[in-house]
Parts: structure tokens; C-alpha cells; sequence
């Protein structure tokens, strides 16, 4: 038998051994033993699409995977041919490529390589496509119709099934209204967003809420009933399902009968017939007869989280005292002391004494109401549901292009908005850094991640102008010279380094990037691009850092250091000391930054996963639109 400090020794060993792993996978990351692939597929497909040509690359070398900018593929005169290897659309220069094609390029043009139609798609969508929801992954396989919305939205006329696609991408929704305790396809699952499968259920933690409330329905804040003037007794108005393993409604309504006078209308239970001209079958008939009574029994079947049926929606709307059991949460829906709830019964006839005892006192009575004409009451309810003013279509529509496009989105009012980080480019008037949405700034250091060991080189200055979408600039310190090109596009920030002089420095040349982001001591995600599914990610790097609003990703398009130094700054080794490169006048090194809102339905502080927005966007960069010049 192992003693306690035998059984402390092998726990310590475990986790300097598991320190070690952490340590040696940190410094040799697994992922960079990935085989790339031969740059020559590329060329094959093209070739099996344009036969006859010979063709070199304009980036990449067949014995390396460096990036070029081969001068030759900027000359206006030089066709070229642009190769698609996505499977997604691209646009360059005026021309769309569609996926896995080869197009021809007649003149090259100065410009990023595009997914969007505009640069910063606007939360209203003016000017963007439209969104199209079907019930098939292949597209509408019915007429479809304009829904009244802001976004541009349309959607497939009479749809079948639970499963809804969004036109142009590989995302699933699961919508149905369906009560999730019968049914498994309304059980919403927080992990599923990592295969693009989402939700519109009636649990709030679903993507696109859905709920049988609505305004011009249900007017919750009806007047009370008179006291005096209604019969002394509830109303119990259930003709299905009379028993529930989950809620025990046929136990509660039996142990209340027995305590006090209930009018059962409906076919559970069944004692009183419905008045001559009222129905059942009829919302209004229904409200109607709860009125004639001090309380209704609004008796769920299933207890999920939200899921709140016009059962009790309609006890509500009535007037009288709702006595309510059903959703587990579902005091957050309502507001205080509106109604008996079975909270605190240790027995079944409990519930029926508490309730003899309220209907028949006047004063306890009326203060169940009270909420009724408070004003405060009425905001916080109006603001809770005030989503639903909006059509369910136009939600997912708006959702699909809030996500689509990588802007803002607010889950509790559903409806598209900008970033928390604004991302328009700022630039410092004199030196042509940016200084907004980051403030970027270049030292020489000998270990990067020291604070105390900096030279600063370059560092803008308090005046910046925000009216550009690109900055170039050159800078020439300690022997060092490099020219910059900052480009923003497709909501994301491409950032170019060109010119570097051919002589190493002694010292690490290091860009730092300063986020207006709180990550607590510069906690940080490495490597988040090896997340998207990528061909030539092994060459890649990348950071990632959050907080409980904005998500920050900083992607390499080469093997270097990317480290988290504090809160909110992120530094990217450009050139290591002593390092010889370029290796070819015409390589380049090249970053992506994408900045986005921390989506608090599914993100958690404590992890990372990258959108579907940023995995586009690492995709796109990563393996980007290959160029080819006919020899």
C-alpha cells in the first residue's frame, strides 16, 4: 500500500512531467509536423481546367512554402490566372472566382482579394445580398418569399421539418416550438455551435429565441378582476394530456380540489360545463371564462427552462391570479409576487391551503396584483420580450447576417449591431501608425515579451484621422528598414511588410499591438487558426485574446513568435535577431487581424473557439487566392 507522501511524490512527478509536456508542445507545437502539400495540386487543377499553359506562381516557391510577391505579377501587362482552392466565392479585382476554379485575370490591380460586396457590411444591410433560409443544405427547393424586415430576407414558402439552412454557408438550425421534454430536437446543446449547428427553440438560450408570446396577443398587464364581482372559486380549462411525469399537473389540480371550489371546463377532471355560447376552442372564450373566477390553474406539462405555453400566457391576460407550474425559470419571466407558484410546498395539500387562504383575503389577493399598474414592472417585462416585436423570420435572418458578416449582434434584443470595438481605421496624422482600433507600435528588444528591454522605434503620437481604409508607411531605425501596408476589408485587417533591408539585426524587430481589451495579466489562446480547417496551416501562426466583450485573433502568415505580454497588447516577432530574410527580394510576411464581439450564448472566458466568421477569415488568409502568370 502506497503511504500519503508516496502518493504526494507521484503527484508531484505527474505534474512537472505534465508541466514539461505543456512546456516542450508550447516551444514544438504538434501541429507544424502537418504535412502542407505540394503547391503543384494548385497547378494541376488549373491546368485540368486550362490545358496547354505553363504557368509559374506568383507566391509560392516549389521548394519552399515562403510567400512571394513576385514584381512580375504587378505589372498591368502580365495576365494572369487567379485559382480558387476555397470553398467559398471569392472577388479580385472586379472578377468573382467562384470555388475550385481557375479564372483569368486580364490586368492585375492593387486591391485585397474580397468575400463581401463591401468592405464593412452596415448593421442595416443596405446595399448587401439578401439572406435566404431553406429547409435544405442545397438551397430553396420551393418559391421563396420577402419577409418585411431590415435585413434583406427571404425565405422558402411552406417548409417541412425541423432543419433550416442559410444560403452560401455551412451552418444547420434546429427551429422548432416544440416543448423539449418530448421532444429531442427543441433540447438545445451549448457545444453545437463548434459543428455550425444551431438553434431557434423557445429556450432563450437558443440562437433565435421563439416564444408563443406576443403583444398584439397578450396583454399581461389587463386590470385585475374585480374582487367582489367574481364567483369565489378557480378555473382549471385542460381537455389533454391530463397527466405529466414532469410536472405532476393532474396530482396538483386533484390536491387543490380537494381544499377548495375549482371549475374544471375542460376534460381533465371535468365538473362544470361551459356557459351557453362561450368554446373552449376559443382563445378569447377562454380568457373570458377564467374571468369569472378569483384564480386559474395554469398547469404545464413539461417544466423546461422558457418554454411557456399560452396556458399560461392566457391565465395572465385574464385578469384574475394565475397559479402556475411549469417552466423551472419561470420567475425570470415574469414579474414578482404575480403569481403562486408550487415554491416552498413540502406537501401536495399545501399548495391548495395557500391557495383557500389568498382567494379568500381580499387584501392578500390584491397585492398578487399590484405588479399590475407598476410601471417599472411593465418596463422590465416590455424589455424582456420586446424581441418579439420582431418577426421570428426577420431574427434569423438577422442573426445569420450579423454572423455571416462578423458584426455585432445583441442576443437578449436580437438585432444587429456594430462591434464593441469600433473597427474604423485611425491613423496618426504625422507618422502613420494606427492608432485606432489598435496602436501599433515597432521596438527592438533582445527577448520579446520583456517590457523593461524595449527600444522604442516608432510610436504614433494623439492626432489621427479616420477617414482611410488603408495606411503605407516606411520605417528606417538601427539599420533596419521596412515598409508596411495596413488594408482593412471584409471586417478584418490585412497587414503587409515589404522592403526589409538585407542586413540582420542584432535584435528581435517587434510589432506591438495594443487592444482595448481587458484579458486579465495578458491571458491568451495560442494557435486558435490550427481550430479552422486549413492546407497550409503548419506554416501558420497565430494569438488569440478576450475578454467579456470583444475577441481579438492575430494571425502570421509564417513561422514566428506571437505572444500575449499584458492586458490587451499582443506582440508579433517580424524579424528574429540575426535572422536572413528575406531570403528573395520578393518575399513578404503578411498578418491578418480580426476583431469581433465575444458572444456570451456560447463563448466562456475561460476558453476559446473561433466563429464561424473568424474560421473564414483564417481560411481565406491562410490559403489564400493563388496567382499565376503565364510564361
Amino acid at each position: 500500500m502506497k503511504t500519503k507522501k508516496t502518493k504526494e511524490m507521484v503527484r508531484m512527478l505527474q505534474l512537472i512531467t505534465f508541466f514539461a509536456d505543456y512546456e516542450y508542445e508550447r516551444e514544438n507545437p504538434s501541429f507544424r509536423e502537418v504535412s502542407v502539400g505540394d503547391w503543384d495540386e494548385s497547378h494541376q487543377t488549373i491546368l485540368s481546367q486550362m490545358p496547354g499553359l505553363s504557368l509559374r506562381s506568383c507566391q509560392y516557391k516549389s521548394d519552399d512554402h515562403s510567400i512571394l510577391n513576385d514584381a512580375k505579377c504587378q505589372d498591368e501587362n502580365t495576365k494572369l490566372i487567379a485559382f480558387n482552392s476555397a470553398h467559398f466565392e471569392r472577388a479580385w479585382c472586379g472578377i468573382k472566382i467562384p470555388p475550385q476554379k481557375a479564372v483569368a485575370i486580364e490586368k492585375p490591380c492593387d486591391e485585397p482579394v474580397r468575400l463581401f460586396p463591401m468592405d464593412s457590411p452596415p448593421v442595416d444591410g443596405k446595399g448587401m445580398p439578401p439572406i435566404v433560409i431553406s429547409s435544405s443544405p442545397n438551397g430553396p427547393s420551393k418559391a421563396v418569399k420577402d419577409v418585411e424586415c431590415d435585413i434583406s430576407c427571404k425565405f422558402e414558402e411552406k417548409m417541412d421539418g425541423y432543419e433550416r439552412y442559410v444560403e452560401g454557408v455551412e451552418w444547420k438550425i434546429i427551429q422548432t416550438m416544440n416543448d423539449p421534454v418530448v421532444d429531442a430536437h427543441a433540447q438545445v446543446e451549448r457545444t453545437s455551435f463548434r459543428q455550425d449547428i444551431y438553434y431557434s427553440t423557445t429556450s432563450f438560450q437558443s440562437s433565435v429565441p421563439l416564444t408563443y408570446f406576443s403583444f398584439e396577443k397578450y396583454n399581461i398587464f389587463t386590470p385585475a378582476v374585480a374582487y367582489d364581482e367574481v364567483d369565489v372559486s378557480g378555473s382549471y380549462l385542460l381537455s389533454n394530456r391530463c397527466a405529466s411525469q414532469y410536472t405532476k399537473r393532474n396530482r396538483w389540480a386533484g390536491a387543490v380540489e380537494e381544499r377548495f371550489k375549482v371549475a374544471n371546463y375542460g376534460k381533465c377532471a371535468h365538473n362544470t360545463d361551459t356557459p351557453a355560447g362561450l368554446q373552449l376552442e376559443s382563445m378569447e372564450d377562454r380568457i373570458d371564462l377564467m374571468k369569472k373566477h378569483r384564480f386559474n390553474l395554469a398547469l404545464e406539462f413539461g417544466d423546461a427552462k422558457d418554454h411557456i405555453t399560452p396556458t399560461v400566457w392566457e391565465a395572465f391576460s385574464s385578469g384574475t391570479l394565475p397559479v402556475v407550474i411549469g417552466a423551472q425559470n419561470i420567475k425570470n419571466h415574469f414579474p414578482p409576487n404575480s403569481f403562486v407558484s408550487r415554491d416552498g410546498m413540502q406537501h401536495w395539500g399545501d399548495l391548495g391551503d395557500f391557495i383557500a387562504v389568498v382567494a379568500t383575503n381580499k387584501t392578500a389577493w390584491e397585492k398578487y396584483h399590484a405588479w399590475r399598474s407598476d410601471p417599472e414592472a411593465k418596463r422590465e417585462f416590455e424589455s424582456l420580450y420586446n424581441f418579439t416585436r420582431t418577426s421570428p423570420e426577420c431574427r434569423l435572418c438577422r442573426w445569420a447576417y450579423a454572423k455571416r458578416y462578423g458584426c455585432g449582434w445583441s442576443h437578449e434584443q436580437q438585432y444587429v449591431r456594430e462591434t464593441a470595438i469600433n473597427r474604423q481605421l485611425c491613423i496618426d496624422d504625422s507618422k502613420k501608425l494606427v492608432l485606432k482600433p489598435f496602436r501599433e507600435s515597432w521596438h527592438a528588444t533582445a527577448s520579446v515579451g520583456e517590457k523593461t528591454e524595449y527600444k522604442d522605434i516608432m510610436t504614433g503620437g494623439k492626432s489621427w484621422s479616420c477617414t482611410k481604409s488603408e495606411s503605407t508607411i516606411s520605417i528606417a531605425e538601427d539599420d533596419v528598414t521596412v515598409t508596411r501596408t495596413v488594408k482593412f476589408h471584409d471586417n478584418v485587417f490585412d497587414i503587409d511588410f515589404l522592403d526589409f533591408d538585407q542586413q540582420p539585426p542584432d535584435k528581435n524587430y517587434v510589432l506591438r499591438l495594443e487592444f482595448p481589451v481587458r484579458n486579465i495579466e495578458g491571458s491568451h489562446f495560442p494557435n486558435p487558426h490550427t481550430m479552422a480547417n486549413t492546407i497550409r496551416g503548419a506554416t501558420a501562426s497565430s494569438l488569440a485574446i478576450q475578454d467579456s466583450k470583444s475577441k481579438v485573433i492575430v494571425v502570421g502568415s509564417w513561422n514566428t513568435q506571437i505572444v500575449g505580454v499584458e492586458e490587451g497588447i499582443v506582440e508579433v516577432v517580424i524579424r528574429k535577431a540575426n535572422e536572413k530574410w528575406p531570403h528573395d527580394k520578393d518575399e513578404k510576411r503578411r498578418i491578418r487581424i480580426i476583431i469581433e464581439d465575444k458572444m456570451a450564448l456560447t463563448d466562456k472566458t475561460t476558453e476559446y473557439f473561433p466563429t464561424s466568421f473568424a474560421k473564414l477569415m483564417m481560411k481565406d488568409f491562410i490559403d489564400p487566392l493563388e496567382l499565376f502568370y503565364i510564361e
